[in-house]
């Protein structure tokens, strides 16, 4: 078994220890890695998998297994990792896209918004966390403007009941991320 991560395809790093006299001698940086079963939405299927920490962090980030891998780049997965990206690709339409992107944004939010409850005025480090939650917003703004149009891409070409109901729940999201900056700009005050 090689000390690789099996989605990323990452193997140990190399690079030097440096004393205090600034003499460098080889070291080798091993991965973090854990074996792990991630669940896939679309083929609902698990996968064991081992995989380094910084992996995983990235994949809770993006929302999931699915969401990860139909985001990363082909170059930054491995054989195998293209391979569940393929299968993947096959069985999504458009409107499914736009429901797994919707679902990444609510993560995103629901993130932000825990995080801005557990803030405390008089500590250091909240001015640092308001600081990043503030350039994150514009960010996930953006986003939800672009699943906004795709969104309208697809009511055109097909009228059922779930685009209303996500048109609906975009409306939604897009009034908390208002409310999220408005308590960003009110926190400062």
């Amino acid at each position: 078994m090689s000390r690789a991560c099996s989605l990323t395809g990452r193997t140990k790093g190399f690079g030097n220890k440096v004393s205090h006299s600034n003499r460098k001698t080889k070291r080798t940086f091993l991965l973090n890695l854990h074996n792990v079963s991630l669940r896939s939405e679309i083929l609902n299927k698990k996968f064991k998998e081992r995989i380094a920490t910084k992996t995983l962090r990235t994949i809770d980030y993006k929302g999931g297994l699915d969401q990860y891998l139909l985001n990363a780049a082909k170059e930054d997965l491995s054989l195998k990792a293209q391979k569940i990206k393929n299968k993947l690709k096959k069985l999504i339409s458009a409107e499914q896209k736009i429901e797994i992107q919707f679902k990444g944004l609510v993560l995103k939010i629901r993130k932000i918004e825990i995080q801005l409850k557990g803030l405390v005025p008089e500590k250091h480090k909240t001015e640092i966390r308001l600081k990043n939650l503030i350039t994150k917003m514009p960010k996930i703004e953006v986003q939800i403007e672009k699943v906004g149009l795709k969104m309208q891409e697809v009511e055109t070409n097909s009228e059922e009941s779930d685009a209303k109901k996500m048109k609906v729940e975009l409306e939604e999201l897009k009034l908390r991320a208002q409310k999220i900056k408005t308590q960003l700009e009110n926190f400062y005050k």
